[in-house]
C-alpha cells in the first residue's frame, strides 16, 4: 500500500483508494466488535488482543501517511491476526 492517500489515488485511482479504506474500516470495525464480544463472554485476554490488534492498525495507518508503505508486511499480518481473533470468539 502506498504512503499516502493521494498517492494510492494517482495509483489505481479513486474507486481503488476507497476500496483500500474501506477494506481497513471494515477490518478496524471486525476488531472492535470481537473485543465487545469477548469482553460480553468475560473473555479478557481476548478482548484485549482484539483492541492491541485495532490500535496496532491505527498506529499502522497514522504512520503510512507519514512514510512509505508500500512494500510494508504489518497491515496485511494485522488484517490476518485481526481475522483469526474474531473467529476465536465467535466460537465462544
Amino acid at each position: 500500500m502506498p504512503s499516502a492517500v493521494p498517492g494510492r489515488v494517482a495509483e489505481v485511482g479513486l474507486p481503488g483508494a476507497l476500496s483500500c479504506v474501506g477494506f481497513l474500516i471494515s477490518v478496524a470495525i471486525a476488531a472492535s466488535r470481537a473485543a465487545r464480544r469477548a469482553r460480553q463472554l468475560g473473555d479478557h485476554d481476548m478482548a484485549r488482543l482484539a483492541y492491541a490488534f485495532l490500535l496496532a492498525l491505527f498506529g499502522w495507518a497514522t504512520a503510512a501517511i507519514f512514510l512509505s508503505s508500500e512494500t510494508s508486511r504489518p497491515p496485511w499480518v494485522l488484517v490476518g491476526a485481526t481475522g483469526a481473533t474474531v473467529a476465536v470468539v465467535r466460537r465462544s
